[in-house]
């Protein structure tokens, strides 16, 4: 359930046992283009500032497809060398059609950077997500780097 609240928005989840639990939903938007979104346990809020009028609009981008092509090609010599490194690192990597299998635990979908790992083992995924990164040419952005590296200080 979403309400708004002096022009914040308050997410209650009801919890087990009629506990509630309240969040803050923050979109904070950086000099570049990217956004994030932020959940924040009410009680840890002390004031918050509505900077704009643009959130739905702002919401619909966040949420909205990449619309980033990728070529063939180049999503062909990311493959190559993805796998050349994973196996480097003796990764036990699989190849079937177009997506490098780590046997049934994790799937790199085209165009193979760190942000088409799939996996539901948050362990595996953070390795092989550190070794795409610590790749020559294929990992992520400095900014993108920057912000996984604090997510796994926090």
């Amino acid at each position: 359930m979403c309400t708004k609240q002096k022009g914040k928005k308050r997410l209650e989840d009801p919890g087990r046992e009629g506990h509630r639990h309240r969040f803050y939903v923050i979109l904070v938007q950086r000099d570049s283009d990217k956004m994030r979104l932020l959940l924040f346990p009410e009680h840890n809020i002390h004031s918050l500032d509505i900077c704009t009028k643009n959130s739905p609009a702002q919401l619909q981008q966040l949420f909205a497809p990449s619309t980033t092509a990728w070529n063939e090609e180049t999503a062909q010599i990311q493959l190559c060398k993805l796998k050349d490194w994973l196996k480097a690192n003796r990764i036990p990597i699989e190849e079937d059609g177009n997506i490098l299998k780590l046997q049934d635990v994790l799937e790199i979908h085209p165009p193979y950077k760190v942000e088409n790992c799939v996996s539901s083992n948050e362990v595996v995924l953070g390795r092989i997500q550190g070794l795409i990164t610590s790749m020559p040419e294929i990992g992520v952005t400095s900014e993108n780097k920057e912000e996984s590296e604090n997510e796994r200080i926090a």
